[in-house]
């Protein structure tokens, strides 16, 4: 399977306590990766999961909202693994 094309957007960014998130997965239309996508500290602990694994992704777009209200202010890390790839975005977390 030919590797697919992933990008991360996050807004807005900075936030205070909703952001959202769109992982865009490019492809022809034919293939498909397993992955997942999750927040992270800067310690490298996972925070939340927005997208468990292992769950297929098509190409296309994916959205997920995070509700950050009850996580302290601070740079945060969203990280989406698809297939053997993994692709990272900061996200900043303001009171």
């Amino acid at each position: 399977v030919k590797a697919l094309e992933t990008t991360i957007k996050i807004r807005p960014n900075p936030f205070n306590p909703i952001t959202t998130i769109v992982v865009k997965v490019k492809g022809d239309g034919k293939g498909k990766g397993e992955g997942s996508v999750g927040i992270y500290s800067l310690t490298g602990s996972l925070v939340e999961t927005l997208h468990p694994s292992p769950s297929t992704f098509h190409p296309g777009q994916q959205r997920y909202a995070w509700t950050a209200a009850s996580y302290p202010t601070g740079i945060y890390i969203v990280k989406a693994t698809i297939g053997s790839k993994i692709y990272t975005k900061r996200v900043t977390l303001m009171r």
